[in-house]
């Protein structure tokens, strides 16, 4: 399964409803990850940015 083609928004709230559920550890931190990297990589962009 591919995850780049969901909006942040999306993982976002899968996230929290994988948790809640309790569902398997190892897609929770799947989606963990995902949403890691993106917040790293819009960072990344609005440091390049403002400057």
């Amino acid at each position: 399964m591919n995850l780049e083609h969901l909006p942040l928004r999306i993982l976002m709230i899968t996230y929290r409803r994988a948790v809640e559920l309790d569902l398997d550890e190892e897609f929770i931190q799947w989606i963990r990850k995902e949403i890691l990297e993106r917040e790293s990589e819009k960072e990344e962009r609005s440091k390049k940015a403002n400057l």
